[in-house]
Protein backbone atom coordinates (compact mmCIF):
# COMPACT_ATOMS: atom_id res chain seq x y z
CA UNK A 1 0.00 0.00 0.00
CA UNK A 2 2.69 2.08 0.76
CA UNK A 3 4.56 1.64 -2.37
CA UNK A 4 1.85 2.22 -4.49
CA UNK A 5 1.52 5.54 -2.86
CA UNK A 6 5.11 6.38 -3.72
CA UNK A 7 4.87 5.42 -6.67
CA UNK A 8 1.51 7.36 -7.63
CA UNK A 9 3.15 10.49 -5.37
CA UNK A 10 5.76 10.07 -7.75
CA UNK A 11 3.98 9.73 -11.09
CA UNK A 12 1.82 12.88 -9.58
CA UNK A 13 5.49 14.80 -9.08
CA UNK A 14 6.81 14.34 -12.84
CA UNK A 15 3.22 15.69 -13.80
CA UNK A 16 2.86 18.65 -11.74
CA UNK A 17 7.09 19.46 -12.64
CA UNK A 18 6.29 19.30 -16.25
CA UNK A 19 2.43 20.76 -17.20
CA UNK A 20 3.90 24.33 -16.42
CA UNK A 21 6.40 23.90 -18.88
CA UNK A 22 4.51 22.44 -21.34
CA UNK A 23 2.01 25.01 -20.15
CA UNK A 24 4.73 27.88 -21.10
CA UNK A 25 5.89 26.72 -24.31
CA UNK A 26 1.96 26.57 -25.86
CA UNK A 27 1.35 30.28 -24.13
CA UNK A 28 4.91 30.86 -25.79
CA UNK A 29 3.53 29.54 -29.25
CA UNK A 30 0.18 31.19 -28.78
CA UNK A 31 1.77 34.36 -28.45
CA UNK A 32 4.07 34.28 -31.07
CA UNK A 33 1.36 33.70 -33.05
CA UNK A 34 -0.37 36.23 -32.05
CA UNK A 35 2.18 38.90 -31.74
CA UNK A 36 3.49 37.96 -35.81
CA UNK A 37 0.40 38.13 -37.02
CA UNK A 38 -0.65 41.28 -36.16
CA UNK A 39 2.79 42.42 -36.83
CA UNK A 40 2.16 41.27 -40.56
CA UNK A 41 -1.42 42.74 -40.43
CA UNK A 42 -0.06 46.15 -39.70
CA UNK A 43 2.09 46.37 -42.49
CA UNK A 44 -1.13 45.10 -44.91
CA UNK A 45 -2.95 48.35 -43.51
CA UNK A 46 0.07 50.48 -43.49
CA UNK A 47 -0.05 49.13 -47.36
CA UNK A 48 -3.73 49.79 -47.46
CA UNK A 49 -3.38 53.29 -46.28
CA UNK A 50 -0.93 54.74 -48.33
CA UNK A 51 -3.17 52.92 -51.62
CA UNK A 52 -6.41 54.88 -49.91
CA UNK A 53 -4.44 58.27 -49.81
CA UNK A 54 -3.25 58.06 -53.19
CA UNK A 55 -6.47 57.26 -54.35
CA UNK A 56 -7.71 60.35 -52.62
CA UNK A 57 -5.18 62.27 -54.28
CA UNK A 58 -6.02 61.06 -57.75
CA UNK A 59 -9.45 61.14 -57.32
CA UNK A 60 -9.41 65.21 -55.61
CA UNK A 61 -6.87 66.18 -58.89
CA UNK A 62 -9.46 64.43 -61.95
CA UNK A 63 -12.46 65.75 -60.11
CA UNK A 64 -11.10 68.91 -59.76
CA UNK A 65 -9.73 69.15 -63.33
CA UNK A 66 -12.97 67.71 -64.65
CA UNK A 67 -14.66 70.74 -62.96
CA UNK A 68 -12.65 73.15 -65.00
CA UNK A 69 -11.61 71.74 -67.67
CA UNK A 70 -13.98 73.21 -69.95
CA UNK A 71 -13.81 72.91 -73.94
CA UNK A 72 -9.96 72.86 -73.88
CA UNK A 73 -8.49 70.49 -71.13
CA UNK A 74 -4.84 71.93 -72.26
CA UNK A 75 -5.84 75.41 -71.46
CA UNK A 76 -3.17 77.68 -69.25
CA UNK A 77 -5.48 78.07 -66.81
CA UNK A 78 -5.77 73.97 -66.36
CA UNK A 79 -1.86 73.40 -66.76
CA UNK A 80 -1.87 76.07 -64.18
CA UNK A 81 -4.20 74.00 -62.37
CA UNK A 82 -2.58 71.01 -62.96
CA UNK A 83 1.22 72.13 -61.94
CA UNK A 84 -0.73 73.14 -58.34
CA UNK A 85 -2.45 69.94 -57.97
CA UNK A 86 1.06 68.81 -58.91
CA UNK A 87 3.15 70.47 -56.11
CA UNK A 88 0.54 69.98 -53.48
CA UNK A 89 0.01 66.23 -53.91
CA UNK A 90 2.69 64.09 -51.89
CA UNK A 91 2.25 60.70 -54.27
CA UNK A 92 1.15 61.87 -57.58
CA UNK A 93 4.38 62.53 -59.70
CA UNK A 94 3.12 64.46 -62.77
CA UNK A 95 -0.70 65.08 -64.14
CA UNK A 96 -2.65 65.59 -67.29
CA UNK A 97 -4.50 64.85 -70.06
CA UNK A 98 -4.54 61.83 -72.42
CA UNK A 99 -5.14 62.06 -75.90
CA UNK A 100 -4.71 59.36 -78.53
CA UNK A 101 -1.95 57.86 -76.50
CA UNK A 102 -0.29 60.70 -75.84
CA UNK A 103 -0.11 63.18 -72.71
CA UNK A 104 -1.59 66.33 -75.03
CA UNK A 105 -0.80 68.53 -72.15
CA UNK A 106 0.53 67.98 -68.41
CA UNK A 107 1.87 69.55 -65.19
CA UNK A 108 4.85 69.59 -67.07
CA UNK A 109 3.87 72.03 -69.66
CA UNK A 110 2.64 71.30 -73.42
CA UNK A 111 3.14 67.63 -75.51
CA UNK A 112 4.24 65.06 -72.88
CA UNK A 113 5.26 62.97 -76.18
CA UNK A 114 3.93 59.90 -77.19
CA UNK A 115 3.04 56.98 -74.46
CA UNK A 116 2.86 53.17 -75.36
CA UNK A 117 0.46 52.44 -73.07
CA UNK A 118 -1.21 48.90 -74.24
CA UNK A 119 -4.14 47.36 -73.33
CA UNK A 120 -5.47 48.80 -69.82
CA UNK A 121 -4.35 46.38 -67.30
CA UNK A 122 -7.64 47.12 -64.58
CA UNK A 123 -10.85 48.91 -64.99
CA UNK A 124 -11.82 49.63 -61.65
CA UNK A 125 -15.98 50.06 -60.93
CA UNK A 126 -16.07 53.71 -60.48
CA UNK A 127 -14.76 53.48 -64.80
CA UNK A 128 -11.30 54.52 -64.04
CA UNK A 129 -8.50 52.67 -66.43
CA UNK A 130 -5.06 51.74 -64.59
CA UNK A 131 -2.00 50.94 -66.35
CA UNK A 132 0.39 49.18 -64.16
CA UNK A 133 4.12 49.54 -66.03
CA UNK A 134 3.98 52.87 -68.04
CA UNK A 135 7.10 54.87 -69.33
CA UNK A 136 7.26 58.27 -69.40
CA UNK A 137 9.10 60.02 -71.89
CA UNK A 138 10.50 62.24 -69.32
CA UNK A 139 11.78 59.10 -67.10
CA UNK A 140 12.24 56.23 -69.56
CA UNK A 141 13.96 54.15 -67.11
CA UNK A 142 10.88 54.62 -63.90
CA UNK A 143 8.16 52.30 -64.40
CA UNK A 144 4.60 54.32 -63.64
CA UNK A 145 1.06 53.52 -62.61
CA UNK A 146 -1.35 55.25 -64.48
CA UNK A 147 -4.55 56.09 -63.40
CA UNK A 148 -7.05 57.95 -65.99
CA UNK A 149 -10.63 58.86 -65.57
CA UNK A 150 -12.44 60.89 -68.74
CA UNK A 151 -9.00 61.78 -70.17
CA UNK A 152 -7.24 62.93 -67.33
CA UNK A 153 -4.77 60.71 -66.31
CA UNK A 154 -2.31 60.46 -62.71
CA UNK A 155 1.03 59.05 -62.96
CA UNK A 156 2.89 57.90 -59.74
CA UNK A 157 5.62 55.75 -59.20
CA UNK A 158 4.71 52.35 -59.17
CA UNK A 159 6.69 51.48 -55.70
CA UNK A 160 4.77 54.66 -54.00
CA UNK A 161 1.77 52.62 -52.98
CA UNK A 162 4.18 49.67 -50.99
CA UNK A 163 7.13 52.16 -50.29
CA UNK A 164 6.42 51.73 -46.55
CA UNK A 165 9.22 51.27 -44.08
CA UNK A 166 9.64 47.33 -42.46
CA UNK A 167 12.23 45.86 -39.57
CA UNK A 168 12.59 43.18 -42.38
CA UNK A 169 14.36 42.99 -45.50
CA UNK A 170 12.03 39.82 -47.03
CA UNK A 171 8.76 41.55 -46.38
CA UNK A 172 6.36 40.63 -48.87
CA UNK A 173 4.26 43.81 -49.77
CA UNK A 174 1.64 43.82 -52.62
CA UNK A 175 -1.28 46.46 -53.55
CA UNK A 176 -4.21 45.07 -55.50
CA UNK A 177 -7.84 45.09 -57.01
CA UNK A 178 -9.99 42.71 -54.88
CA UNK A 179 -12.77 42.22 -57.54
CA UNK A 180 -10.06 41.29 -60.56
CA UNK A 181 -7.62 40.04 -58.19
CA UNK A 182 -5.10 42.15 -60.03
CA UNK A 183 -2.04 43.89 -59.03
CA UNK A 184 -1.91 47.18 -58.80
CA UNK A 185 2.19 47.05 -57.53
CA UNK A 186 3.82 44.24 -55.36
CA UNK A 187 7.67 43.59 -54.02
CA UNK A 188 8.75 40.14 -52.80
CA UNK A 189 7.27 36.77 -53.01
CA UNK A 190 3.50 36.87 -54.35
CA UNK A 191 1.58 33.95 -54.48
CA UNK A 192 -2.12 34.74 -57.04
CA UNK A 193 -4.06 32.52 -54.17
CA UNK A 194 -3.43 34.74 -51.46
CA UNK A 195 -6.16 37.65 -53.35
CA UNK A 196 -8.84 35.21 -53.11
CA UNK A 197 -8.41 34.10 -49.34
CA UNK A 198 -9.22 37.75 -48.44
CA UNK A 199 -12.96 36.93 -50.54
CA UNK A 200 -15.63 39.29 -49.24
CA UNK A 201 -14.28 39.69 -45.59
CA UNK A 202 -12.67 42.97 -44.44
CA UNK A 203 -9.16 40.74 -43.52
CA UNK A 204 -7.76 37.68 -43.02
CA UNK A 205 -4.84 36.27 -41.65
CA UNK A 206 -3.30 32.98 -42.17
CA UNK A 207 -0.05 30.35 -42.76
CA UNK A 208 0.26 29.21 -46.42
CA UNK A 209 3.44 27.61 -47.74
CA UNK A 210 5.87 29.06 -45.30
CA UNK A 211 4.47 32.35 -44.87
CA UNK A 212 2.56 34.52 -42.45
CA UNK A 213 0.10 36.21 -44.49
CA UNK A 214 -2.08 39.31 -43.62
CA UNK A 215 -4.38 40.83 -46.42
CA UNK A 216 -7.19 43.24 -46.23
CA UNK A 217 -9.78 45.16 -48.13
CA UNK A 218 -10.25 49.00 -48.56
CA UNK A 219 -13.59 50.60 -47.49
CA UNK A 220 -13.18 53.51 -49.48
CA UNK A 221 -11.96 51.98 -52.98
CA UNK A 222 -11.53 48.84 -55.30
CA UNK A 223 -8.06 48.02 -53.26
CA UNK A 224 -6.88 45.94 -51.09
CA UNK A 225 -2.83 45.00 -49.79
CA UNK A 226 -1.00 41.91 -48.74
CA UNK A 227 1.48 41.85 -46.37
CA UNK A 228 3.44 38.56 -46.03
CA UNK A 229 6.53 37.00 -43.99
CA UNK A 230 8.33 33.75 -44.13
CA UNK A 231 7.21 31.30 -40.78
CA UNK A 232 11.16 31.61 -40.04
CA UNK A 233 10.41 34.85 -38.51
CA UNK A 234 7.24 33.51 -36.64
CA UNK A 235 9.59 30.56 -35.11
CA UNK A 236 11.88 32.96 -33.76
CA UNK A 237 9.22 34.98 -31.73
CA UNK A 238 7.87 32.16 -30.81
CA UNK A 239 11.33 31.15 -29.35
CA UNK A 240 11.97 34.28 -27.73
CA UNK A 241 9.03 34.49 -26.17
CA UNK A 242 9.91 30.42 -24.91
CA UNK A 243 13.26 31.80 -23.72
CA UNK A 244 11.64 34.65 -21.67
CA UNK A 245 8.96 32.63 -20.40
CA UNK A 246 9.89 29.21 -19.60
CA UNK A 247 12.46 30.34 -16.29
CA UNK A 248 8.60 30.69 -14.74
CA UNK A 249 7.29 27.63 -15.93
CA UNK A 250 9.89 25.51 -14.09
CA UNK A 251 10.17 27.83 -11.33
CA UNK A 252 6.07 26.67 -11.24
CA UNK A 253 6.89 23.37 -11.75
CA UNK A 254 9.35 23.22 -9.08
CA UNK A 255 6.71 25.13 -6.92
CA UNK A 256 4.06 22.53 -7.43
CA UNK A 257 6.42 19.32 -6.43
CA UNK A 258 7.45 20.73 -3.85
CA UNK A 259 3.82 21.47 -2.54
CA UNK A 260 2.38 18.06 -3.79
CA UNK A 261 5.33 16.48 -1.73
CA UNK A 262 4.74 18.67 1.53
CA UNK A 263 0.26 17.84 1.04
CA UNK A 264 1.47 14.05 0.59
CA UNK A 265 3.85 14.05 3.27
CA UNK A 266 1.14 15.38 5.78
CA UNK A 267 -1.72 13.25 4.17
CA UNK A 268 0.37 9.94 5.03
CA UNK A 269 1.25 11.43 8.50
CA UNK A 270 -0.21 9.42 11.19
CA UNK A 271 -2.73 11.33 12.79
CA UNK A 272 -4.23 12.20 9.49
CA UNK A 273 -4.39 8.48 8.41
CA UNK A 274 -5.92 7.90 12.55
CA UNK A 275 -8.92 10.80 11.56
CA UNK A 276 -9.55 9.14 8.01
CA UNK A 277 -9.96 6.10 9.91
CA UNK A 278 -12.17 6.97 11.88
CA UNK A 279 -14.35 8.37 8.97
CA UNK A 280 -14.48 5.11 7.40
CA UNK A 281 -14.81 3.26 10.93
CA UNK A 282 -11.60 1.23 10.40
CA UNK A 283 -11.92 0.47 14.19
CA UNK A 284 -12.92 -2.36 15.84
CA UNK A 285 -12.85 -3.92 19.59
CA UNK A 286 -12.52 -6.91 20.58
CA UNK A 287 -13.15 -8.27 24.44
CA UNK A 288 -10.88 -10.54 26.38
CA UNK A 289 -11.92 -12.42 29.50
CA UNK A 290 -10.78 -11.76 32.35
CA UNK A 291 -11.70 -15.08 34.48
CA UNK A 292 -11.12 -15.47 38.53
CA UNK A 293 -8.66 -18.90 38.98
CA UNK A 294 -10.20 -19.74 41.78
CA UNK A 295 -13.47 -20.04 40.91
CA UNK A 296 -12.93 -20.24 36.78
CA UNK A 297 -15.69 -17.37 36.87
CA UNK A 298 -15.84 -14.74 33.97
CA UNK A 299 -15.62 -11.53 36.24
CA UNK A 300 -15.05 -9.07 33.56
CA UNK A 301 -13.38 -8.29 29.79
CA UNK A 302 -10.73 -6.02 29.02
CA UNK A 303 -11.79 -4.02 25.85
CA UNK A 304 -9.27 -4.04 23.19
CA UNK A 305 -9.23 -1.50 20.49
CA UNK A 306 -8.26 -3.07 16.44
CA UNK A 307 -7.83 -1.52 13.17
CA UNK A 308 -8.11 -3.39 10.28
CA UNK A 309 -7.56 -1.30 7.33
CA UNK A 310 -9.17 -1.20 4.10
CA UNK A 311 -6.81 -3.77 2.38
CA UNK A 312 -7.72 -6.11 5.35
CA UNK A 313 -4.36 -5.45 7.60
CA UNK A 314 -4.69 -5.58 10.74
CA UNK A 315 -2.88 -3.12 12.64
CA UNK A 316 -1.89 -3.56 16.71
CA UNK A 317 -2.73 -0.55 18.95
CA UNK A 318 1.25 -0.32 19.90
CA UNK A 319 1.71 0.66 16.59
CA UNK A 320 -0.79 3.38 16.42
CA UNK A 321 -1.57 3.99 20.11
CA UNK A 322 1.70 6.32 21.27
CA UNK A 323 1.59 8.98 18.05
CA UNK A 324 -2.76 9.25 18.81
CA UNK A 325 -1.81 10.13 22.51
CA UNK A 326 0.27 12.96 21.84
CA UNK A 327 -2.24 14.75 19.86
CA UNK A 328 -5.95 15.57 20.15
CA UNK A 329 -7.22 12.26 17.78
CA UNK A 330 -7.09 9.63 21.04
CA UNK A 331 -9.77 11.56 22.18
CA UNK A 332 -11.49 10.22 19.56
CA UNK A 333 -10.66 7.41 19.67
CA UNK A 334 -11.66 6.84 23.10
CA UNK A 335 -14.88 8.19 22.48
CA UNK A 336 -15.09 5.19 19.56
Amino acid sequence: NTKYKIAISAILAVFAASLPTVCVILLAKKQGSEAEMSHVMSYAYNVLSRSDRLADQIQYATSRLEKQGGADPCSVENIRLMRQIDLASSYIGVIGFLSSNRLACSSLGIDGGRLDLGDVDIVTPGGSHVWTNVRLPFAPNVSFILVERNGYAAAVHDEMPIDTTTSERDVTLASFNPQSQQVYAFRGYLNDEWMSRLNLEKEVVFIDQGFVVAAVRSEKYSMGAIAALPISHLEDRVRGFALFMLPIGLFAGLALVFTGFYLARQQLSLPVVLRSALRRDEFFLEYQPVVDLRSGVVVGAEVLLRWQRRGGQTVGPDAFLPDAEETAIIQRITER
